[in-house]
């Protein structure tokens, strides 16, 4: 390794950590803000006393967005309505289980609220490893600087929005899913799809759309390989589908009409 090079990665590691530890920086200078930030924190901590809300109880405690208004003109225009909010039809059980169990384990606010920006920071960190692996070490750390400053993702990650942690959860088992470790992309593409529902479609999809287009290269990914890392995790989402939307019969249409 010259010395240029090795500058090269010193550098690169300070700006790849700088970009990831920023919103846990953020996440305890401001705290959880606002829409789902504190109703999510909320939300698994009333799992973690009544897990039958993960599925079809009425919410003890009467919130909007997280916390009571006080006074009522605060909250967003139509959601004082003084009564509990469902969840979203597509929430699956596990990031507000995860955010229950850190309640449970640690009675911290402070380490519940950085859950989220510390896998935003993972989203970070995979971002640029998987990028050196398929593009090189120079796009591997644009991409991630890229999307570590993208505005949306930003606003996400130093609060306690989920969509983080699906897309460490997604990245992770797409990266499995390529490099043939099936029990890995397995495990990572079940969790995601426990997370949101709405990954049901999306980690299944880009995996078969990749696959498809490596048909025609010279070394395709196996069909062994391919049927179990999307088949399995379909197959076991497959009993929360039924109890949730064929059993209890949860909606599957928006928030708004869900919670009217």
């Amino acid at each position: 390794m010259t010395p240029r090079t090795a500058r090269w990665l010193d550098l690169r590691l300070v700006l790849i950590s700088a970009l990831a530890g920023q919103y846990v920086a953020l996440q305890l200078l401001t705290g959880v803000q606002y829409w789902d930030s504190p109703r999510n924190l909320h939300w698994g901590i009333v799992a973690q006393k009544l897990p039958r809300f993960l599925i079809d109880a009425e919410n003890p405690y009467d919130r909007v967005n997280g916390f009571p208004p006080d006074p009522v003109s605060l909250a967003p225009a139509g959601l004082a309505h003084g009564r509990s909010g469902p969840l979203h039809p597509w929430r699956g059980p596990l990031y507000l289980m995860m955010f229950g169990a850190v309640w449970r384990l640690s009675g911290s606010y402070t380490l519940l609220q950085a859950v989220v920006p510390v896998a935003a920071g993972g989203v970070v960190i995979l971002t640029c490893a998987f990028g050196s692996r398929f593009i090189g070490q120079r796009g591997g750390v644009l991409a991630a600087a890229l999307l570590a400053l993208f505005p949306v993702f930003r606003e996400h990650g130093p609060l306690s929005f989920v969509e983080p942690l699906s897309a460490l959860l997604v990245m992770g088992a797409l990266w499995a899913f390529l490099e043939q470790r099936t029990w890995l992309a397995v495990l990572c593409g079940t969790l995601a799809m426990y997370g949101k529902i709405d990954l049901a479609f999306l980690y299944p999809g880009v995996a078969g759309l990749t696959w498809l287009l490596q048909l025609r290269g010279e070394r395709p990914l196996p069909a062994r390989h391919v049927l179990l890392a999307i088949g399995i995790p379909v197959l076991a989402l497959a009993p929360w589908v039924l109890l949730i939307y064929g059993i209890i019969g949860r909606p599957t249409y928006g928030w708004r009409r869900c919670a009217d």
